[in-house]
This record gives C-alpha cells, structure tokens and sequence, in this order.
C-alpha cells in the first residue's frame, strides 16, 4: 500500500530485518571503529604538531637567525623524502581524498594507502618543527581516509567513495572538534552533493571522532568562545573586508597553482636534486619572512590569531602580507602540510587591517569575518567556512552577518579563481594519473 505523500513509511519487520541485517551491522561496526581510530590519530597528531612547532620555538629561542637555515635543511629534506618514499604526501591531502573519490579503484591504492598515512604525519611534523606555516587539519582528512580504507579491503567503487566521505569528514571534526563541519564538509567539498549512502555509518565515524577527541581534550572550542557583534554602522566594512578577503583567497590559489609549475621549471638544470633545491629554496625564503616578521609567521598561525581574538595582543599590519607569502611558498614546496589553519590566521590578518574604521570592541568580530572569507577564498566551500567558524568560536548569533559574507567572499574569489584551490589540485592529480597511469601521484 503506498504512503501519503510526506509520511514516512512504517518499520514493518521486514524494514527492521534488512535495517539490523548482518552485512549492515557490520559496516556500521566498521565505520564506527574507523571513527575512534581516527579521532585518537587526530588527539595524538595535534599533540605531536604542538610538541613540533615546541622545539622550533625552542631552538630558535635567542636564535632567530637560525630559521632561515632550519627552514631550508627541514624543507629540503621533507619534499626529498616525500618524492622518494611517499608520493602521495605532499601538500593538504584534500586533493589526493578528491581525485581518489573520482576513480576510487585506480587512485585509493596509491593515494590513500598505509605508507602514504605514516609519511604524512611524520613529514608534516618535520616541517612544523622547521618552522613551516602549515596546518596538521588537511593531512588529519588524507590520514582518516587511509585508515578507513584500510579498515574496508576489497570494496566497491561506491564503497570506497563512502569509506573516503566518512574516513575525511571524520579526520576534520577531529582534528577541530567540529562535529558538524565535519558533516558539511563531507557533502561540500568531497562529495559535491547531498547524496550519502548509509548515512547513518558516515554520521557515526564523524560524531565517534569527535566524541575521542572531546573525551581526551575537553568541550573545548578552538579559538575559545567569542561573541560576534556587529553595528548596524560597520556592516559596509565588514561587507567589504568579506569581498576582498575572498578576492585575496582566490589569488593565493593562483599563486600556489603557478608556484607549483614555476618551481620544477626554475630548478630543473638540478636533475634528481631539483625537488630538493626548489624546496630548499621555499624554506628558506619562509625563513627570512619569518626572521622579518620577528617569529610572527612560522608555525600554523594559531597561538597569534587566538591572542588577537582574545585582545592580548593586535595583530601588525604586516602580519596578513607575511603569513601570505609564507603559506604560499609552504604549499608550493612539496612538503606535507595543510592549509586551513594558516589560511584562518591569513584571513584574522587581514581583517585587522580595518580595525581603524570599526570600535574596538568589533575588531574580533572583524577578524572572524576575515577568516570565514579568506577560507571560502582558498577552498570555495562557503557553507563549510560558515560552520566552522560557528563551531570553533562557540557563536551561533552571529550568522546573520557570516551568511552573507561567505556568499560575498565566494562570489569574488570566482572572479579570479573558476573553482576551489583543492579540487584544481586534485585534477592535477587525475592529470598525472591519466599521462602515466603506472604513476603513484
């Protein structure tokens, strides 16, 4: 007997048999396993990343100058190693997590296999202790993505691209205990849409990762809680801060897309020591932004960005250049390391440039509209932007003005960059795969 449209279908116990049949139950077991793995990976790699950008801190105590040289061997070194012995590790991992969804059989053994998972995290902790302006949350997406598919051998394309979902969205909301951006991130940025097969598998890795990582830390935030106000008077200002942020976004996905040609092509008279040289070259350049700046650039850019939200302390003018350029050559260099950290404290910079024109007490509320912006720049994922910077901050209220700065951000990042700076990345990848398909990246 059919249904009134609009009503649910009643849980006959056939429904309820095929529900709780084995096979089910299984996956559902499987995904949820996955999840608190994945969640104590992110726990123990963001205490490894802080530990990391620890012993930089330490080392270049006094000894400033010494970052340049750090920056150079550490780059050096890690985008060596990654081409010899980790393909697939360089930069976020995003990319690799998008390609591999688009032809899982070919691309999820290369891109997403146990190797690549180690290599990542331990090249991304060389390049945080050398100072690297990179963020752990990317390569914590490519990780989960491993561990789920290690944990699903001889799937289906259609499984994989559910175990890749869930394995990614679940390494997001670990790494930042955002339960829910997870979830959008998952439908904005690797599936593309909001069809999701046995949902109720991928909800539980997500929420099982989170619930690891607030079980270890706490219900914390991670920028703390921050009210976000705005006057009727300073909303033109904080609408154009959230043009341009998103202007500027697009422009660094163009400066990472060119940098990435323009360096093999420079260094190539190097030979087999090109990769090395041209990130080598990256570190070192860093550096010097870095030893400029008085220490303000290296490292993913948190503990600034939070000091400034919370008003301890303000954030130069010359602090949104510099960590620009920093990131830009960090990306660029063949090195393992993410980019929504720094591009959070990018976008902080950048919106305390208009601190002049609005109160002070609207300053922090400038600043997180800058990071939304920025962030929907780079990635071209407003909605994931919007909620994750409601989650991390504790703000629901302020909404009202992240909605349309988002939207406004996405519009003018699509004036210089036609889609999201990960997926152009992963076409690269499909590109490298499709010219040699032997090829691991």
């Amino acid at each position: 007997m059919a249904h009134p449209a609009g009503d649910a279908p009643d849980l006959t116990p056939r429904t309820l048999r095929r529900l709780l049949s084995p096979p089910r139950l299984r996956r559902l077991l499987r995904f949820a396993v996955g999840g608190i793995l994945v969640g104590c990976m992110a726990v123990a790699f963001a205490w490894a990343a802080d530990e990391a950008q620890s012993l930089f801190f330490w080392i270049t105590d006094g000894r400033l100058w010494l970052a340049p040289i750090l920056g150079a061997v550490g780059f050096g070194v890690s985008a060596l190693a990654a081409q010899r012995w980790f393909p697939a590790a360089p930069g976020s991992g995003i990319p690799q997590c998008i390609a591999a969804m688009r032809r899982p059989l070919e691309l999820v053994p290369t891109q997403l296999d146990a190797r690549t998972g180690i290599g990542k995290i331990l090249l991304c902790l060389v390049g945080l202790a050398c100072g690297g302006s990179i963020g752990r949350e990317g390569p914590t997406v490519q990780v989960g993505a491993v561990i789920l598919a290690w944990l699903t051998p001889h799937a289906t394309p259609a499984r994989l691209r559910r175990v890749i979902t869930a394995g990614g969205a679940a390494g997001l909301a670990g790494a930042f205990n955002t339960p829910l951006a997870g979830i959008v991130f998952a439908l904005e940025e690797l599936v593309g849409g909001f069809d999701i097969r046995n949902r109720m598998a991928v909800l539980a890795a997500i929420f099982l990762s989170s619930a690891v990582a607030i079980a270890v830390l706490g219900d914390y935030t991670y920028f703390g809680r921050h009210p976000l106000d705005f006057a009727a008077g300073a909303i033109p200002v904080f609408l154009v801060v959230a043009v341009l942020a998103g202007i500027l976004g697009g422009l660094f996905g163009r400066c990472v897309l060119a940098l990435t040609r323009l360096l093999p092509w420079l260094f190539r008279r190097f030979g087999r020591w090109s990769v090395l040289a041209a990130a080598a070259s990256c570190g070192l350049a860093a550096g010097l932004i870095g030893l400029a700046a008085g220490g303000a650039t290296f490292g993913t850019g948190y503990e600034p960005t939070r000091l400034a939200l919370e008003g301890g302390q303000t954030l130069a003018w010359w602090f949104f250049p510099a960590k620009f350029a920093a990131t830009a050559l960090a990306s660029s260099a063949g090195i393992p390391g993410g980019l929504f950290a720094p591009s959070l404290s990018v976008g902080a910079g950048f919106g305390a440039i208009f601190a002049p024109l609005v109160g002070p007490d609207l300053v922090p509320s400038l600043m997180l509209v800058g990071m939304a912006a920025y962030l929907t720049g780079v990635t071209h994922s407003p909605v994931t932007a919007l909620v994750l910077l409601a989650e991390m901050t504790g703000e629901s209220r302020g909404l009202a003005i992240l909605i349309p700065a988002v939207g406004l951000a996405w519009l003018g990042s699509r004036l210089v960059l036609r889609h999201g700076l990960y997926h152009l990345l992963a076409e690269r990848i499909l590109a490298r795969a499709d010219w040699n398909p032997s090829a691991t990246t």
